[in-house]
């Protein structure tokens, strides 16, 4: 720590200096991960994928991609309906949304 080195309070005794070699350590991973080099799939993965599973991987995630699309587009097209001093209920006028199943006060 920067500070340790501009004062050290006479009761405290360094034993090691940890800060500097953690410093080291994350700028060798940090270079590592920034130059492709790790992780490679080959050595650090222990989880093997044939090409008939990562086809269905695939396909599940372009699935999940398409309905969060369309649940995004729904709720932006709700939200532009709606009026918001009604939301914030700034008139007391109770607004309720279409999936909501409470009633109108």
């Amino acid at each position: 720590h920067p500070h340790y080195k501009a004062f050290t309070p006479k009761f405290c005794k360094k034993f090691v200096d940890l800060g500097s070699k953690i410093q080291e350590g994350l700028e060798g991973f940090k270079h590592e991960v920034e130059s492709g080099g790790f992780p490679s799939l080959s050595e650090h993965s222990p989880y093997k994928m044939s090409e008939k599973e990562a086809k269905i991987f695939h396909q599940m995630l372009a699935k999940d991609e398409e309905e969060r699309k369309l649940h995004h587009d729904q709720k932006a097209k709700q939200m532009k309906e709606i009026d918001e001093y009604d939301v914030l209920n700034l008139y007391g006028g109770g607004y309720v949304a279409a999936d909501d199943k409470r009633s109108k006060e």
